[in-house]
């Protein structure tokens, strides 16, 4: 088993934060802020 951790499309991950809470808060460009008010957390 490998070390390194698996490369994702954004897609995915934009998938993944949704499941877990997270919603689009901004966007300048291809750089996209997703928050989760529940947790107080900004990625």
């Amino acid at each position: 088993m490998s070390d390194r951790i698996r490369r994702l499309r954004a897609r995915v991950v934009e998938t993944i934060l949704k499941q877990f809470g997270f919603q689009l808060i901004s966007q300048k460009g291809s750089h996209r802020k997703w928050r989760n008010e529940d947790v107080e957390l900004q990625v």
